[in-house]
């Protein structure tokens, strides 16, 4: 009887003992658990892809390309008429002169602003461009005569909206205004009349000596200034 009772005595101690350990087991592994789980979070934390060198090493988005260089030295003029454009064009055909047209609308004059949105947009960005060309330092020697920039009034709302408004008719065809258009000596020249005028109301003011029109910039094209840097470069100064 007493050899039964330390057997009882025996197991009930040793059954206490596993049942510690197997307890002790447990937390540890629960506290692994958490760890892990908590580290887990701190890493989603750390960046979207859970990795700091992977994240560190994501390439940053490129730089702009910088703006084109280039010393352009340029004249500004104005003309209000189609006879007056074609007289200036006409002084400056012998010389070859790069020359450069600006239609715009006319200015409101208790605003001093153009009655055209668009025109109002763009006459900044040609001004910043011709700034910008004229600091630029010389590359080469300036032997060649400075480019022209001429502004070209088209007229006021109705004027502009006419069919017959003369800087509708070729050799300038413009269809819009702001259009900034590059001049180009070299073109076949435009066919006269008889009478040694092109449309616009028959001025006689000899067009057909004159050279057509070179690259265009329409009326959303000017708000950009690269493009009109661009255009405003392919002077050969």
């Amino acid at each position: 009887m007493a050899d039964a009772e330390a057997d009882a005595r025996a197991f009930t101690a040793a059954d206490a003992t596993a049942a510690a350990a197997a307890t002790a087991d447990t937390t540890a592994a629960d506290t692994t658990a958490a760890d892990t789980t908590a580290a887990a979070g701190g890493s989603a934390a750390s960046g979207p892809t859970g990795n700091t060198e992977e994240d560190e090493a994501t390439p940053s988005p490129p730089s702009p390309t910088p703006l084109p260089t280039a010393h352009v030295d340029v004249k500004e003029v104005e003309v209000s008429s189609r006879h007056g454009l074609i007289t200036l064009l006409k002084q400056h055909e012998a010389s070859r002169a790069p020359v450069f047209l600006l239609f715009l609308a006319d200015h409101v004059p208790s605003t001093n602003q153009s009655w055209c949105p668009d025109c109002r947009k763009s006459e900044p960005v040609i001004a910043t461009a011709v700034t910008t060309l004229q600091a630029n330092p010389l590359t080469s020697p300036a032997t060649s005569p400075p480019a022209l920039l001429v502004r070209v009034w088209v007229g006021d709302r109705p004027t502009w909206k006419s069919a017959d408004n003369a800087f509708r008719f070729p050799p300038f065809a413009v269809g819009g205004v702001p259009t900034l258009m590059n001049w180009d000596w070299a073109a076949a020249p435009a066919a006269a009349d008889d009478d040694g005028s092109v449309g616009g109301g028959g001025d006689g003011d000899g067009d057909g000596v004159l050279g057509a029109p070179g690259r265009v910039l329409g009326e959303y094209e000017t708000r950009r200034l690269r493009l009109v840097m661009e255009l405003m470069m392919q002077t050969g100064v």
